[in-house]
């Protein structure tokens, strides 16, 4: 069953996506591989990759579901980077 986001889902992840240098070293700390989160991401690890370089250095930004998902899963790792759950 697919899912939709609502625009202030969308909005409140926006706001809460990390900087591209900030989201590589999140998933690096977490020991997990491009290729494992795209994999739980449902995406490409190209897709990642590009998350990752931020549109500003010719990557893209992750949009819609691919967006509010990519930023639970970052805000998950980053809390547990830190020792909270």
């Amino acid at each position: 069953m697919a899912t939709t986001t609502t625009a202030l889902e969308e909005a409140t992840a926006k706001l809460a996506l990390p900087p591209p240098a900030r989201r590589q070293e999140i998933r690096e700390r977490a020991g997990l591989s491009r290729r494992r989160l795209a994999r739980d991401l449902g995406v490409s690890p190209q897709a990642v990759a590009f998350w990752e370089m931020g549109a500003e250095a010719g990557g893209r930004e992750p949009q819609g579901e691919n967006l509010v998902h990519y930023v639970t899963l970052l805000g998950h790792l980053a809390l547990a980077e830190q020792g909270v759950e």
